[in-house]
């Protein structure tokens, strides 16, 4: 299944909602509040600690897009400038209780009480990782048809572009 098809334009404030995801290894449960930085569009630091946000996966470093026009960008740069962007909103608090296989921290962390793992993907910035989960699907779906953010740029998916660079 590949997804070509992501838009650019989802800058504009979206809708934040909840909903959950799967899990890999568990781990002792941390919470965590404090200020937060966007690592990755899918990857939160606070106080020092990583914490991947569960049940989405976002462009890569180094992952470029393209407008509909042909003009290239970081898009791996614009989904963390919009994660920031809910970040710079208030506090955030992460619950985390499981590890991936990387033995980095995933959980649910919320600005303001909104998931924002929910609002990576409303407003285009994210994939649902189906793989693991298929609770976010509906925002994704939501997200695509209104062609915002990655949904309205021809962007691939991250486990592909993975896949991709590795094969090369």
């Amino acid at each position: 299944m590949s997804r070509f098809l992501v838009p650019l334009f989802g800058f504009l404030l979206g809708v934040f909602s909840t909903a959950g995801d799967t899990t890999c290894a568990a781990a002792a449960t941390a919470d965590l509040t404090g200020t937060g930085s966007a690592m990755e569009g899918d990857t939160v630091s606070v106080k020092g600690t990583l914490v991947h946000l569960r049940g989405i996966d976002a462009p890569d470093p180094g992952q470029m897009c393209r407008t509909l026009r042909g003009v290239e960008f970081d898009c791996f740069a614009a989904s963390r400038d919009q994660l920031q962007s809910m970040l710079d909103l208030g506090p955030v608090t992460c619950t985390s209780n499981e590890l991936d296989r990387s033995r980095q921290r995933v959980g649910v962390c919320k600005v303001l009480g909104k998931d924002l793992a929910a609002a990576m993907l409303v407003r285009g910035w994210a994939f649902a990782f189906s793989h693991l989960s298929h609770d976010y699907l509906g925002l994704e779906a939501r997200a695509q048809s209104r062609r915002v953010g990655l949904w309205g740029v021809r962007a691939e998916a991250p486990w592909l572009w993975r896949t991709r660079k590795l094969n090369e």
